[in-house]
């Protein structure tokens, strides 16, 4: 697993997550709408999926087989309705485009 070789990979997640719930403070009940850009195979998507069951959120990469496999395992999941994946080059001064494809 490359997360293995990223140092407190699992610590970075949490802090992440308590960050936003601190922004989400006393609003919790509202929903959330989230960019995870250079996403890979939606790891960091798939945990705010999980986190937060009222947020929404698009993923954005230029790998098709990343998003492939983010696309897979947010079906395994049983969240494809709250993820968008979208495929866009950041280094692309129109990456911004693909964000308003339907």
């Amino acid at each position: 697993n490359i997360r293995d070789s990223v140092p407190l990979a699992e610590e970075q997640l949490a802090l992440m997550m308590r960050i936003i719930r601190n922004f989400q403070h006393g609003k919790m009940d509202a929903e959330l709408h989230w960019l995870d850009l250079g996403c890979g195979d939606g790891y960091v998507g798939r945990r705010l999926l999980r986190e937060f069951p009222n947020s929404r959120g698009t993923l954005l990469d230029f790998s098709e087989p990343m998003l492939e496999s983010a696309r897979q395992k947010i079906r395994e999941q049983g969240d494809q309705d709250r993820a968008t994946v979208r495929k866009g080059d950041l280094s692309d001064s129109t990456w911004k485009d693909v964000l308003q494809k339907d």
